[in-house]
């Protein structure tokens, strides 16, 4: 459900996931920053899972 602690915690579980991957691949901060901001916005947008 969006906006409880659960919601929160998958949320943050699939941008450390991406972040780690985009840095793994050598993608700079600011790219992987980028990313992850239009992500957290589409999510938003979306209505989140």
């Amino acid at each position: 459900k969006k906006g409880s602690p659960k919601w929160y915690a998958y949320l943050d579980m699939r941008i450390i996931g991406i972040m780690y991957r985009a840095l793994k691949q050598g993608k700079s901060v600011e790219e992987v920053t980028k990313t992850i901001e239009e992500k957290i916005k589409s999510l938003e947008n979306a209505g989140g899972s």
